[in-house]
């Protein structure tokens, strides 16, 4: 017998339940597989501390920066606002990989001061260590977390 393999790619992510029925695969052999961290993806994580009555300016700021992240970077993996209070925001976002990420902080270089006029600001970068690297000279304030372990998830389907 001939099978059909379907592999479907999930990135386990912070917050993210992840459920899989797979009863509707009754006459089909499944095979989980965890893989080692063989990732290129590069996360940003900034963190604003608002400064007082400037929520709103600051989540407008957000906004478009996220307008323009959605309309002009495909490498985008995703791209979150957050907030907490009246005085937090946060953002989680994350790339395909540092070349990704270099050119969302390249194209939003012109974003930052103004989001320093409204809040401030503390940076992590995650991801592998050779693709954080080049992001340390355009963040040099920034923390860096170089990957050393983890998964993605994927899901084999044989047909």
């Amino acid at each position: 017998m001939r099978y059909q393999i379907k592999i479907l790619n999930l990135l386990i992510i912070q917050n993210f339940n992840l459920f899989i029925n797979i009863s509707c695969y009754k006459d089909r052999r499944n095979i989980y597989k965890f893989m080692s961290l063989d990732t290129t993806m590069v996360s940003i994580h900034p963190h604003f501390t608002i400064k007082d009555g400037k929520m709103d300016q600051c989540i407008a700021l957000l906004e478009e920066i996220l307008v323009l992240t959605k309309a002009n970077e495909p490498d985008c993996l995703f791209f979150n606002i957050t907030t907490c209070g009246s005085d937090k925001a946060y953002v989680r976002e994350a790339y395909k990989d540092g070349a990704a990420a270099l050119f969302h902080l390249k194209n939003m270089g012109h974003m930052i001061p103004k989001l320093f006029e409204v809040s401030d600001i503390t940076v992590q970068v995650q991801g592998p260590a050779k693709e954080i690297e080049p992001l340390k000279e355009i963040l040099p304030d920034a923390d860096f977390y170089e990957a050393i372990s983890g998964f993605w998830f994927r899901l084999y389907i044989l047909t």
